[in-house]
C-alpha cells in the first residue's frame, strides 16, 4: 500500500512571520530539529510560540506522527498514546495521522523509518544544499501493511532490539571505566615504585 492510503498527510502550521515568544495564545511548537534523527522527540523540551486562533487540526494528538519533509533525513516521530502535550508542527514538518484500523502508528513509524524507506527518500529528494522532499515522494512511499498482530509483534521486537543496543552501550561505556581505572592504577603503582 501507499503511504497516503494507510494516514492523512497533513502539512504544518504555515507561518509567514517570526514566531513570537510565548505569551498570548502560548503553545508548544514542533521544529525540524526536534524531530531527532533516530525518529524519536522529546515532548517536555519542545520551545513555546504565540499561535493564537489556529485551527484544531493543526494540533498533534496522541498517536500522530510528525514526519521531516526537509534537511538532511526524513524520519517520522511516533506520538505517543498517553501524552498530553498539545503542539503544532511548523512547517516543512508534516502530521501524518493513520487509520489505526489499517496501521498501528508505531509500526507505521518503524515502516517509514527503516533502511529501505530511507534509501527511497533519498533518491526521490530534491535540492543539494536545502534537501527538500517533494510531498509527492512522501505520499508514493510503499508500505508493507501485515495484520494487527504481526505489527504489534514487530514493533515489541524493534523495541528489544533497540533497548538491548542502550544496555550494550552502557555496557561498552562501563568497560571503557573499568580498563581505564586499571590502567590508571597501573601508572600510578609504576610512578610510586620508582620514587
Amino acid at each position: 500500500m501507499l503511504l497516503s492510503e494507510v494516514c492523512t498527510i497533513q502539512s504544518g502550521l504555515t507561518i509567514k512571520s517570526k514566531l513570537l515568544p510565548s505569551g498570548v495564545g502560548s503553545r508548544k511548537v514542533i521544529r525540524l530539529n526536534d524531530i531527532a534523527e533516530d525518529g524519536t522527540i522529546d515532548l517536555e523540551t519542545l520551545s513555546e510560540a504565540s499561535l493564537p486562533d489556529i485551527p484544531k487540526r493543526y494540533e498533534v494528538q496522541s498517536g500522530d506522527l510528525v514526519f521531516r519533509s526537509r534537511g538532511a533525513y526524513n524520519v517520522a516521530a511516533y506520538i505517543p498514546r498517553r501524552t498530553n502535550v498539545v503542539a503544532v508542527p511548523i512547517m516543512p514538518v508534516l502530521i501524518l495521522r493513520p487509520n489505526r484500523s489499517v496501521i498501528r502508528p508505531d509500526y507505521l513509524a518503524w515502516e517509514i523509518n527503516k533502511l529501505s524507506s530511507q534509501r527511497y527518500f533519498k533518491r526521490m529528494v530534491q535540492g543539494s544544499t536545502i534537501r527538500i522532499l517533494p510531498l509527492s515522494a512522501v505520499t508514493n512511499l510503499k508500505i508493507n501493511v501485515p495484520d494487527h498482530d504481526c505489527q504489534r509483534e514487530i514493533v515489541r521486537t524493534v523495541r528489544l532490539i533497540e533497548r538491548r543496543a542502550g544496555l550494550q552501550r552502557e555496557l561498552d561505556q562501563l568497560q571503557r571505566s573499568h580498563a581505564e581505572l586499571e590502567l590508571s592504577f597501573i601508572a600510578e603503582s609504576s610512578v610510586n615504585s620508582k620514587i
